[in-house]
């Protein structure tokens, strides 16, 4: 019997010939350009809903920050960054926290969203210290521990780009900076902290911060700025890969501890809904292996005309990964809530998550919603079940996407249903 923590497991997501084929668009989404096209006909049609009015063609804005900070990631290693700023000045804080979001329609988290305007400058990664006043004033937004007043001027109008991603929150009009002036709240302690020691490695400082309470965009944010990590290796980060990284590197530190705990004793399946999306956690008894499925409905924003159903997969038993999530972002993001909550509980078990997407999941909205969604599952009480067949029984009755397809795809189910009918005969 081959070991599930030698299968390449990850390898698969979909693109062998199985149930319920996955769309183009799921795997791509908007990054790879599987299509052809030089540009994504989802996003662009999407970047067309929404219209700034009331900020566009200004020239200069005040506002709160959240704070909020974009790096760009088109031009690496010259990319755009900056500040997001509301055209509002109070409290914005809300607009920074992931856990006040997952509770929101998905138009009114839009229509917030869509309202930070992003002023961008250009920037050399590795160069940051050319720029002198202007990446001190970033510096001092993100080392803020509430919103930031935040007085920015054009050199050109504002313009209505609302900008839609599979892995960020969507980001509101664009305008480049000409002069930027930033009046930092309270600091931020332990961030301070890392930025200023040198010398501690940036998963370190990474894994610091988290321990101590500082919340996961957070960190995000200081790796973006590049304000973590030894002095000569710090670099800014575009958004986009900073919130996979820090996912990505805050689980497998957890990972070391988790494995070392008892397995769980009994089968739970724990959900949540938010935003036209089901998420379902799966802990089953054994050991540490994870795996992330993704339904798409017909209709939903990756599968706008992929057919009836549209269904990715992707996954890697104990040994880990060594390659890149095919699915992407929300792969990382649901592991890092799943491995939160084992070590909370103190069990070692296996997950398979699936998420169930909508005809109402209209518009990416980043990976957060999958971090999130996970983390408010897995904090409401679980059905219990005494075998897997009757969990997945228990999850068929969540879904409303036809079971089938979903078992057949999951390369864990399939290995442990295998793995049951073999040890029958010994």
């Amino acid at each position: 019997m081959t070991p599930l923590g030698r299968l390449d497991i990850g390898a698969s997501a979909g693109l062998r010939s199985r149930p319920a084929a996955v769309s183009p668009c799921l795997l791509c989404r908007g990054t790879k350009y599987l299509c052809g096209k030089p540009s994504c006909p989802v996003l662009m049609r999407m970047g067309g809903i929404l219209k700034a009015r009331n900020v566009l063609d200004r020239m200069d804005l005040q506002g709160s920050s959240p704070p909020g900070l974009f790096v760009g990631r088109y031009g690496y290693p010259k990319v755009l960054v900056g500040p997001m700023v509301p055209p509002m000045v109070g409290d914005t804080s809300a607009m920074a926290r992931p856990e006040s979001w997952y509770r929101m329609s998905i138009k009114d988290f839009v229509d917030m969203m869509s309202s930070l305007v992003r002023g961008v400058y250009p920037v050399r990664v590795d160069k940051m210290d050319e720029l002198g006043r202007f990446m001190d004033d970033i510096h001092d937004l993100v080392l803020s521990s509430s919103s930031a007043y935040t007085d920015v001027t054009f050199s050109r109008p504002i313009q209505n780009r609302v900008t839609f991603s599979s892995d960020v929150q969507p980001f509101g009009p664009i305008g480049p900076i000409s002069d930027l002036d930033i009046s930092a709240g309270s600091t931020n302690v332990r961030v301070e902290r890392a930025f200023e020691d040198n010398e501690l490695k940036a998963v370190d400082a990474m894994w610091e911060l988290y321990s101590t309470g500082e919340p996961v965009q957070v960190i995000q944010r200081a790796l973006s700025a590049g304000m973590l990590g030894t002095q000569k290796k710090r670099k800014l980060v575009p958004t986009r890969w900073s919130i996979t990284a820090v996912d990505d590197i805050l689980a497998k530190r957890m990972m070391d501890e988790v494995t070392t705990f008892p397995e769980l004793g009994e089968y739970r399946l724990h959900c949540s809904r938010s935003m036209g999306n089901l998420y379902a956690a799966l802990l089953i008894p054994g050991r540490w292996s994870y795996e992330m499925i993704e339904v798409f409905h017909e209709g939903s924003v990756w599968n706008t005309w992929g057919g009836e159903l549209s269904i990715g997969a992707d996954a890697k038993g104990p040994r880990g990964r060594t390659t890149y999530a095919l699915i992407g972002g929300c792969y990382y993001a649901g592991r890092l809530a799943v491995l939160e909550h084992l070590k909370s509980i103190k069990k070692l078990a296996t997950a398979v998550i699936v998420r169930e997407a909508l005809p109402s999941y209209l518009l990416p909205v980043g990976v957060w919603t999958v971090r999130q969604g996970v983390r408010d599952a897995l904090t409401r009480r679980p059905m219990k079940f005494g075998s897997l067949d009757e969990a997945i029984s228990g999850l068929s009755e969540l879904i409303r996407a036809p079971i089938s397809p979903i078992t057949q795809r999951s390369r864990v189910i399939r290995f442990l249903r295998t793995q049951t009918r073999m040890t029958s005969y010994m």
